[in-house]
This record gives structure tokens, C-alpha cells and sequence, in this order.
């Protein structure tokens, strides 16, 4: 990438979260955690820079979908895994975000995440509602397509944190009855809810239409762009591009981490991060500001789903 490019890449990235008062934004952001991981599968997912697409691999449990449901490119998640990792052992997984509408379903499909137990509780105290913003992030590494059609890593890249989708929540569903009524294929909705290991379990359905004013799908996987990746340059991809400004605002789960590093270093455990910010309610400019900023994310959103250049 060119040092204008990975500028502008940069600045992008600053450009959406820069000064934000998310506490008294329309929406809040959640940057949510998902796919594979080095605990969980232990294989990236992959994004494929000349094709512009991104695949985040669900994490392996012993769910109803398999891999071998899932595809991309005319194979499925099954052979592409085995052609990035022949050591790979895994069948079924957990598809959740469920953003893909072409795994067959029971019912009606809708674009969902479920999350239960303390993550769950989380979301909760943070006061998450209808219209807020999942944004979904995790481990990738660049591969490329070669000659024989096979999937491989490229090795001289390294491995990133990068968002990879989104989802605007249009309702919350909390009862087990709901869930199984409108989301019969969801994994969350096949809980016992009596066990306490499922406590708190909620499944967050997204809007039909992005901020109700856009024909753009309420929930969806972005086109890869440079614009996405959180890792600062080719440092260990918990190392962060700096994107908050000092003594401003805080990503739950990481207060006081970034203040003396020369990049913000990402937690390495944990699931849900709602980013919140020391705004002063009674302050009629933060206010302003507010409304502005939260025109600012919407665009940059929009954005990074047409795939526009933000330079």
C-alpha cells in the first residue's frame, strides 16, 4: 500500500471515530468481536484484497450448520479451510452474526447476533437499544486465489484486526418463546433456558433498511477495504491505530490503556466493547456537536458499503 493510500486509510479511521459523544448519540457503537480466533478454531478468517471480499470463518461448535452450508466463490467454507490449514479437524460451527441469507432456513431469514451471559449483561448496563450499531470485528490475514483456484495465506503479510460487518439492531429479543417463533434456526434460540450457562441470552435482529432512510440492508458484510483494518501497520494486531482522543472518551473494557502508548493496545479478552465518551449532557455545543458527528458516522458507514474512497 502507498504511503498516500495508507494515509488516507488512516485518516479515515480517525474520520469515524474522532470526537463521537456516543452517550447522547441517536445510536451507539459496539465493536463486537466474532469469528474465528487462536482459542476458537485457530485459523484466521480472510479478506482478498484484488476481489475486494472479506470471509470471517464462525467459530467451531457442535451446532446444526456445518461448514460445509456456508460458501464463497462456488466452494465451500469446508474446502477453503482445508486449503489454508489441511491440519483443520473441525465440522460444525456456530453461525452467529448470522449475516448470510443463503443457508437454508426453517423460516423467514433474518439478519441476527446473539449474545448471552456476562457479554450479554454488558450490553445490558450499557444501555443497548434499537438503532445502536454492532460493528463486527476479528482476526484475517490477506490470502490470494491461486492458479488451480486454491485458497493460500499470503505469508509476507501479516496477521490483522480488521471490521469486517455491521448491524444496526432493530429489536432485541429476550424470551426463549420469541426467539423459537421468529428465529427458529438461530443457535440462540435453541437454548434451554432453565441451564445458567444460558443465562441472560438475547438475540439482537437488525433493522430491514440501514437508518430507515437508505435501501441498504440492515445488517451485511463490508467490501474489503483499507479503511477497515484496526491494526497499526505491521505491529501485533492487538496494536491499534490511535482513533480516540485523549482524555475524551473510553472503550469499555480498555479505560486509561491508551494514554501513554504510541498505538491503543486492544484488549485481549472480551467480546463486546461499547465505546462512551465524558460529554458534558448540559452543554448545548456538545450537543451540536453530537448531531453532527452522528451525521458523520452514518456517511462513513454508507461508505465503507459502497466501498467509496473517503480521501
Amino acid at each position: 500500500m502507498s504511503e498516500a493510500n495508507a494515509l488516507r486509510s488512516k485518516n479515515a479511521l480517525l474520520f469515524f471515530f474522532i470526537k463521537p459523544c456516543y452517550n447522547y448519540l441517536v445510536m451507539k457503537i459496539i465493536l463486537s468481536r466474532k469469528g474465528t480466533d487462536s482459542a476458537s478454531g485457530g485459523i484466521p478468517g480472510i479478506f482478498i484484497r484484488e476481489e475486494k471480499k472479506i470471509v470471517s470463518f464462525p467459530i467451531p461448535l457442535p451446532d446444526d450448520i456445518r461448514y460445509s452450508d456456508l460458501s464463497y466463490d462456488g466452494k465451500t467454507y469446508a474446502e477453503i479451510i482445508k486449503e489454508l490449514d489441511s491440519t483443520f479437524q473441525y465440522d460444525n460451527c456456530h453461525l452467529d452474526p448470522d449475516l448470510l441469507s443463503d443457508v437454508k432456513r426453517r423460516g423467514k431469514w433474518q439478519a441476527a447476533f446473539g449474545q448471552e451471559g456476562a457479554p450479554a449483561k454488558h450490553l445490558d448496563n450499557q444501555g443497548v437499544k434499537e438503532g445502536d450499531i454492532f460493528l463486527f470485528f476479528g482476526w484475517f490475514r490477506e490470502a490470494i486465489k491461486e492458479k488451480d483456484g486454491q485458497y493460500k495465506f499470503r505469508t509476507d503479510e501479516p496477521d490483522l484486526h480488521m471490521i469486517y460487518g455491521y448491524l444496526q439492531v432493530g429489536k432485541i429479543l429476550r424470551e426463549q418463546r420469541e426467539m423459537q417463533d421468529e428465529l427458529p434456526d438461530h443457535p440462540h434460540s435453541k437454548y434451554d433456558a432453565d441451564d445458567p450457562k444460558h443465562r441472560n441470552n438475547r438475540i439482537y435482529v437488525a433493522k430491514e433498511h440501514l437508518f430507515d432512510d437508505t435501501t441498504y440492508p440492515g445488517a451485511g458484510v463490508f467490501p474489503f477495504s483499507d479503511d477497515l483494518i484496526l491494526t497499526k501497520g505491521k505491529e501485533p494486531r492487538s496494536h491499534w491505530k490511535k482513533f480516540l482522543p485523549k482524555n475524551e472518551y473510553d472503550v469499555t473494557y480498555h479505560n486509561n490503556r491508551n494514554k501513554e502508548c504510541a498505538y491503543f493496545p486492544s484488549a485481549l479478552r472480551g467480546q463486546e466493547f461499547v465505546i462512551t465518551s465524558h460529554s458534558n449532557e448540559s452543554d448545548p455545543k456538545k450537543k451540536e456537536l453530537t448531531e453532527k458527528q452522528s451525521k458523520k458516522i452514518k456517511q462513513w458507514i454508507i461508505k465503507r458499503i459502497k466501498n467509496e474512497d473517503n480521501g
